[in-house]
């Protein structure tokens, strides 16, 4: 495995490390015998770290994102560290076990990439956020003024926030998954291609939410994405995968820039580059020019 040494380890004394992963495997048996999606991962993540999980589908970086947010029974060692208390589950090895539970009193919440299915259509927006804080009772006048208050965190305006999720546009879904996610106020939000499902101009606005939100409210974040332009806009730091493994792993712009890993060059090789009329500026890198592309819709050859 190449891994960019970027991190300076003084500098990780002084956080909290919220995940830390060793030799986790996660394997799924089928007719053809047994196939295994994650292979002896080892992860860290602290506190205030934004994070990107590239590669294509396949890779693994979903069913790492179930783990992460305990939806997912694996082998190995799971811990994590708050508060100066260190805390460690290592499940059974059996997939009937299916309420497994992060370690210690960390809060990982996901977004994930279909808002359709993670919202009840028959819920308001107010209700969907509302419900989640109050963990299955009825929610109080306190709890629905705190979920209104995400809803407009979120740029969802007031009038909206009592239509039903099917009367929403998918960027509007999208923005109440993400503020009934924050309302439980998490340690670390895992946002699973929270964006690859949208519109161009859509997905340039939950983009942008999700920086103000990580420098606003101090969320540390994990992107999973196939894309490098997303982990780009979102991320710091950088994990590639491929069959289960990570391949390379370091500072997002240095992989982007100067990949280690064959499959990290593929990967950045295959972004599409666009043919339209007039030229990229010359002082203007590939990577940039594809970040304005995506990100604004601003074409560039």
């Amino acid at each position: 495995m190449n891994i960019h040494r970027e991190e300076d380890a003084m500098a990780q004394q002084d956080r909290e490390r919220l995940v830390e992963l060793k030799n986790v495997v996660v394997e799924f048996e089928s007719s053809g015998g047994t196939f295994r999606a994650l292979d002896e991962v080892d992860l860290s993540i602290w506190r205030g770290d934004h994070l990107a999980v590239v590669g294509e589908s396949g890779s693994g970086k979903t069913t790492l994102g179930r783990v992460l947010v305990g939806l997912q029974p694996f082998r190995g060692e799971f811990a994590s560290e708050i508060g100066g208390a260190r805390s460690a589950l290592t499940p059974a090895r059996t997939s009937r076990q299916r309420r497994q539970r992060v370690p210690g009193d960390i809060s990982i919440q996901m977004v994930f990439q279909s808002s359709e299915s993670s919202l009840d259509p028959r819920w308001t927006a107010v209700a969907a956020v509302a419900e989640a804080t109050a963990r299955g009772k009825r929610p109080s006048a306190a709890q629905r003024a705190e979920a209104e208050r995400y809803l407009t965190l979120v740029g969802i305006p007031p009038h909206r926030h009592r239509a039903k999720a099917s009367e929403l546009s998918g960027g509007q879904r999208q923005r109440v998954a993400i503020a009934r996610a924050l309302a439980l106020k998490p340690d670390l939000l895992i946002c699973d291609e929270a964006t690859s499902a949208l519109d161009v101009a859509t997905r340039a606005s939950i983009i942008t939410l999700l920086t103000e939100l990580k420098h606003d409210l101090g969320v540390t974040l994990c992107v999973i994405t196939h894309d490098f332009t997303t982990a780009r806009a979102l991320s710091d730091t950088c994990i590639v995968m491929k069959s289960g493994r990570i391949v390379e792993q370091g500072a997002t712009a240095q992989i982007i820039s100067n990949p280690q890993a064959e499959y990290s060059q593929q990967l950045l090789a295959a972004v599409p580059r666009l043919q339209v009329t007039g030229p990229r500026p010359a002082d203007e890198p590939l990577m940039s020019a594809l970040d304005r592309t995506i990100l604004t819709g601003q074409k560039s050859d």
